[in-house]
């Protein structure tokens, strides 16, 4: 995958599922206020923002705290279960970019920007039907990819 070899050019071996986490978590929550005209893009920027805010950090951290002193509690997952899940989610993430750029886009303005089928219809000026016909799509072949893993 792409952005795993940028990501582990740019940080130590050992931080690179972490910040990839942290990319996929960050574009799930982001709102950006117009369409994504180029996700992949999209998705690079917000690593190498990530890559940056993490690089800021380190520079500024001369004394750690209390807080980072403690050590985590690392059995409440075992590794086998951390691994399958960052291999479950990069396969929804392959599927979901794998989507025709239309569907894709609708699907990912209702389920990550929580736009309602109205507003995306008004986003992309086309029927509230097409919208919903979108959403059919992704899911009937979100739901396929799923279910032939």
């Amino acid at each position: 995958m792409a952005l795993r070899r940028y990501v582990a050019r740019k940080v130590p071996a050992g931080d690179v599922d972490d910040l990839l986490q942290d990319v996929f978590l960050n574009l799930a929550k982001s709102q950006p206020q117009t369409s994504i005209g180029n996700l992949s893009a999209y998705v690079f920027r917000i690593a190498s923002n990530l890559v940056l805010a993490r690089g800021r950090q380190q520079r500024w951290q001369s004394y750690p705290d209390d807080a980072a002193l403690e050590v985590p509690d690392h059995t409440a997952f075992p590794p086998d279960r951390i691994l399958a899940s960052q291999e479950e989610l990069r396969a929804v993430m392959q599927d979901i970019m794998g989507l025709p750029r239309r569907t894709r886009d609708v699907f990912l303005l209702h389920r990550f920007e929580d736009m309602t089928y109205t507003e995306i219809a008004q986003h992309f000026d086309i029927s509230l039907s097409a919208v919903e016909k979108h959403m059919i799509k992704a899911l009937r072949l979100l739901s396929r990819a799923a279910s032939t893993r």
